[in-house]
């Protein structure tokens, strides 16, 4: 729930313009039609904190504690199978707090028990309007919530929602804890658990199968295939994705990157099921990608496009644990992924072009921002927003680490050439700042488990023809860095 907090404040951050107002419209509509009595005052407030307060209550309400419902339910009623089987199994009870009961309760707690009656009417919205035979419906929108928040929020002087919204999480912890406790619930990652110990190895260990293992796992995939093919009773729902056996869902389309309900052959031909399933693992995949492709400004065909190139740091031979906080705090704002004016202003003055050394030394100005965390925290309509362009891990402070990475993102519609000219021109440059080793790599697997595994100090991992012929080499050693860096470096500030 505190997760959901911090995303509700995220999202529906302060400089946002509230939709409370359009609610507000709503109700009315829905008084006017009798759904809602007409003695009772529905006009709600004009403030981003009753939307923030609003659809954190039902994110709580309704998606975690219903979600929670759901589950126990899918739980019983698995239970009630196995009763049949084994009728010493005792029973399980039904869960009477339902999402809609909390809300009231939360209400009561809040002080708000005399708009209980309220709060009920706009509950039953739906209900009513289909009892009076008139078109309409509330679409989802919690408008019991932003009823509540409008008026806790109204006149109450707070700065933040954080007050009201923590009470809100106690209340709910203390209300379900002693019901959740009754149930053997999963926690929702056993399905990771068996993929990790199937697919994961660590150095030094083996898997090997032997070859009636092997031709079981192929029978036991050919039998869900053909179960999904059935139709009625028998039939098996597998994902559509990797076609594997773990826990499966339809598909939403929310959940879908680029194009809705692509085309599968897991679904019977000519059916009117045009929803595909999805197991959790292969959703698990796209929500990540979604996390990713959420933080470019690229989407669909050009996001699946985008030439990624990695550039790896690994400490060199005189390393210390001082140094490698150095290291881990550069890393964390480097911020510079193309050649911008200024950068190149840092080279060439008044037409003339200066490539000393003590020029590269000096330009970690242009690639690092000290502030860097502090401003991709702001608003993006602030002054000083900055959007990190670089993909990179958070690795812990406390312990040492043999390599750092991060991926850097192309320019629009780069060729594969122009993909390596940044990646390249920093894996040169870095060494002259830190005390690292460099490689460039297209893949996300490092091609080295620490600087002591190869000798060069700077290393392009297939590096394209074009780059290749510019440089003369793809592995260079920090004395031809040192010595010959103008000469290498020339070609890249003329090019941009």
């Amino acid at each position: 729930m505190q997760i959901a907090l911090k995303a509700t404040l995220r999202i529906l951050s302060d400089t946002k313009k509230s939709v409370t107002p359009k609610r507000s419209v709503k109700l009315k509509e829905f008084q006017d039609k009798g759904a809602l009595s007409a003695d009772y005052d529905f006009e709600l407030g004009d403030d981003i904190r009753i939307d923030q307060l609003a659809e954190f209550g039902d994110v709580v309400c309704r998606k975690v504690w219903g979600g929670t419902c759901d589950r126990i339910e899918t739980l019983r009623k698995e239970h009630t199978k196995a009763q049949k089987k084994d009728h010493s199994l005792p029973a399980l009870p039904k869960v009477e707090l339902d999402p809609n009961q909390l809300t009231l309760q939360i209400a009561e707690h809040l002080g708000l028990q005399t708009y209980l009656p309220q709060i009920r009417e706009i509950q039953k919205i739906n209900t009513t309007l289909k009892e009076l035979k008139v078109k309409g419906s509330t679409g989802g929108i919690p408008y019991e919530w932003y009823f509540m928040a409008t008026k806790l929020v109204k006149g109450s002087g707070l700065a933040s929602i954080r007050e009201i919204a923590d009470q809100i999480i106690d209340f709910i912890t203390q209300k379900t804890q002693p019901i959740t406790t009754q149930y053997d619930l999963p926690d929702g990652w056993d399905d990771l658990r068996i993929w990790v110990s199937r697919v994961v190895m660590l150095p030094g260990q083996t898997k090997k199968q032997t070859v009636e293992q092997q031709v079981d796992t192929f029978l036991q995939e050919l039998a869900g295939y053909k179960a999904a093919k059935k139709i009625g009773r028998g039939k098996l729902a597998i994902c559509s994705v990797s076609h594997s056996a773990y826990s499966v869902k339809e598909q939403m389309e929310s959940e879908v990157l680029f194009t809705p309900q692509v085309y599968t052959n897991k679904q019977m031909l000519g059916g009117s099921n045009a929803k595909r399933n999805i197991s959790s693992i292969a959703a698990l995949e796209m929500m990540l990608r979604q996390i990713l492709m959420n933080q470019t400004q690229a989407a669909g065909k050009r996001f699946e496009d985008g030439k990624y190139r990695y550039l790896y740091f690994y400490p060199t031979y005189y390393f210390t644990p001082e140094t490698s906080r150095f290291l881990q705090a550069a890393y964390s704002n480097i911020a510079q992924t193309r050649f911008t004016t200024s950068l190149r202003n840092h080279f060439i003055q008044d037409s003339t072009a200066n490539f000393k050394r003590s020029q590269y030394q000096s330009v970690d100005a242009f690639l690092i921002d000290e502030k860097l965390a502090e401003k991709t925290s702001l608003p993006p309509e602030h002054e000083d927003y900055k959007r990190d362009r670089t993909f990179k891990l958070s690795y812990p402070e406390d312990q040492p680490l043999t390599f750092f990475f991060m991926a850097l993102p192309p320019g629009r519609d780069p060729t594969e050439t122009e993909s390596w000219i940044m990646p390249t021109w920093l894996a040169f440059a870095t060494p002259m700042i830190l005390d690292v080793k460099t490689v460039v790599s297209e893949s996300p697997i490092p091609p080295f488990n620490d600087g002591a595994e190869f000798e060069e100090t700077v290393f392009l991992d297939s590096a394209p023809q074009a780059i290749r012929t510019l440089v003369g080499q793809d592995r260079f050693r920090l004395d031809y860095i040192l010595e010959g860096w103008q000469a290498l470096m020339v070609p890249f500030i003329r090019r941009r």
